[in-house]
């Protein structure tokens, strides 16, 4: 491959580092756009003599000898890195404890050494490679050509460690962006990334953006692991790229939420900052995504101009950190918003979960978004042991806040073992929550078993408001392989339900006009099951409440076993009423009091059902 030395003025517009000056080589000559490496011997050790040279790959100037030097061989110790940076492996955090300030030795190398292949010399297209070391740099780097890669020896290998430099935090450690102005063709940077290589950093605070990629095309990024950023570990425009074998682990601490709750930032982020060319990421493929100990909002897949994004995750393997870090971890997970064609195909969510609170949503989506879940385990994991029940880590699975968000499960397991998700919440929402459209197709709930003490309602699993189609299986979770008493299919059509039963329901459930029971194992008899021909809620109360005439408030003894939407009767009062929060001992109705009460048995409305027969 031929390999070219530029020297001039425009050749520095292609980098930008904050500060440029002319690169000290070391032990490198600069001969006809050529860059040689002294030698003294021949490669079998011969020494080297006037006869060996060739002019062409050997040269002899001012009484010394030199070789071209070859791809490998451009690295940025020739440029002065010392690449001499040491982790402590005596703790878990693997800190950076000594080394010498890459920095400028890497500014020399990447504006200095142009690898240029045929196929892409008009694009001036270079390849940087940092041979296996630990590169200490206080910098940031902007990539401004088509084409470039910059590779090392493995994610474990080459590693390139951001440290203090006193500079804004916002700015990102490494840039891939041509221009900084035009939303133009010209504009755009086309092809190049990393590969086996590491990004890290051990304090947050120090840099809060790992990657950023602005208005670019066609990058690959593969082996490549980003450790330790404030904000993003990838954030930008970036369009039909390609992610392969990604981890990211520790980055997202520094996440903030916007008035609406909303985050800010993600982990990955598929929107754009730059008021130039505002488009979001879109039409890009993750092949194995590990995100690890992650904090706040792991996906952030939101679009500022267009509803596309098409953000496709074949194979997610993710695992949440298990302490309390603030309000970041009250950011939903996974967030939608003005975002379709979004997938998560194969692999695990784990959430590991403590006794600190946490109330978000493992997917929270909003306006016009549409995500699909395929193949995949979702696990809410109590690392503090079976049955730890001060566990609440989520809300719910997800929250679909706009009637233009669709959600889609196939093939997909929800682990609840220690009934967890909204525990301890005086408003317990559904697993699946909200508005929108919710696609159903063998998905299994297994929760905690009520003869454990589980506190999930089958008819709590998905909120009736959604327009929900397609069949789950409920299993109970149970530890000691004893006889289940939960274990039913549901089937949702546009939002009513059907239960596999062969008894109406004695435990405390809310039904609707349209719900039907229909019976597992039908013999001679005609009945099939029943249909719902009265809204209400099934099972026994032990409340009391008081109140005043023309009000919708009641203060009770205690709420137990009563949740929002409810159906409920006070005693001495005709009619019914319907719980539209809880908090604090205070049930808020949809109704108005009738007349002041005190002490009042609060009862369930009952649903009244109709026989099922065959035709």
């Amino acid at each position: 491959m031929h390999i070219r030395f530029y020297f001039t003025i425009i050749n520095l517009l292609f980098f930008s580092f904050g500060y440029s000056q002319k690169n000290q080589l070391l032990n490198v000559k600069l001969y006809n756009n050529e860059i040689l490496l002294p030698i003294n011997n021949w490669y079998n050790n011969e020494l080297l003599s006037d006869t060996k040279i060739d002019n062409f790959l050997y040269f002899k100037i001012d009484n010394k000898y030199y070789k071209k030097a070859n791809t490998t061989e451009i690295i940025p110790q020739l440029f002065g890195a010392k690449a001499n940076g040491q982790y402590n492996l005596s703790d878990d955090t693997n800190s950076l404890i000594k080394g010498d300030d890459d920095d400028k030795a890497i500014i020399d190398f990447l504006i200095n050494s142009r690898n240029i292949g045929l196929s892409l010399e008009k694009f001036g297209a270079t390849t940087f490679y940092f041979p296996t070391a630990i590169y200490k740099s206080s910098g940031s780097y902007t990539i401004r050509n088509n084409g470039s890669i910059i590779f090392g020896d493995g994610s474990k290998s080459t590693v390139l460690h951001s440290v203090n430099s006193g500079e804004n935090n916002d700015t990102p450690f490494i840039r891939f962006k041509i221009s900084d102005k035009g939303s133009t063709s010209e504009n755009l940077l086309s092809g190049g990334g990393l590969e086996k290589i590491s990004i890290r950093t051990n304090n947050a605070n120090i840099r809060n953006f790992g990657l950023n990629l602005v208005f670019t095309e066609y990058l690959t990024f593969r082996d490549v692991n980003i450790e330790g950023f404030g904000k993003s570990a990838i954030k930008g425009g970036f369009w039909e790229s390609y992610f392969e074998n990604i981890k990211i682990g520790a980055c997202g601490a520094l996440q903030l939420a916007d008035n609406n709750g909303n985050p800010i930032t993600g982990v990955i982020d598929t929107s754009n900052d730059d008021p130039i060319r505002p488009d979001s990421s879109n039409n890009t493929l993750f092949n194995k995504l590990t995100l690890s100990s992650n904090f706040g909002t792991w996906l952030k897949l939101t679009a500022t101009s267009s509803q596309t994004v098409n953000i496709n995750i074949n194979g997610l393997y993710a695992e949440s950190y298990y302490g309390d870090a603030g309000d970041v971890d009250n950011l939903p997970i996974i967030y939608v918003s003005n975002a379709t064609g979004n997938s998560i195909n194969g692999g695990f969510i784990t959430i590991n979960s403590t006794n600190k609170l946490r109330e978000a949503d493992l997917i929270k989506m909003d306006k016009i978004s549409e995500i699909s879940l395929s193949n995949l385990v979702i696990t809410f994991n109590p690392i503090d042991g079976y049955l730890k029940r001060p566990i609440r880590r989520l809300t719910s699975i997800a929250n679909l806040k706009s009637i233009n968000s669709k959600i889609l499960l196939r093939d997909v397991t929800i682990n609840d073992q220690v009934d967890g998700i909204g525990y301890g919440l005086d408003n317990v929402p559904p697993l699946i929550n909200g508005i929108g459209i919710c696609n159903l197709y063998n998905v299994t709930f297994k929760l905690l078993s009520l003869s454990k003490g589980g506190t999930r309602r089958l008819t709590n699993l998905i909120d009736k408001k959604l327009i929900t189609n397609g069949s789950i299986q409920v299993l109970p979770n149970d530890e000691n392989g004893e006889i289940p008493s939960l274990n039913k299919r549901i089937d949702f059509i546009n939002g009513s339900m059907i239960v596999y039963d062969d008894f109406l329901p004695k435990t405390n459930d809310t039904w609707s006009i349209g719900d039907k029971i229909l019976k597992n194992n039908v013999k001679s008899s005609d009945e099939i099951g029943w249909i719902c021909i009265q809204d209400g809620t099934t099972g026994v109360l032990n409340i009391k409440g008081t109140g005043k005439k023309n009000t919708k408030t009641l203060k009770v003894d205690n709420t137990h076993g009563l949740l929002k939407g409810d159906w409920i009767q006070i005693s001495n009062l005709s009619g019914y009423n319907r719980v539209s929060m809880i908090k604090d001992n205070v049930i808020y109705l949809e109704q108005l009091i009738l007349n002041d009460i005190e002490n009042a048995v609060i009862q369930f409305l009952k649903p009244k059902w109709e026989i099922i027969k065959y035709k």
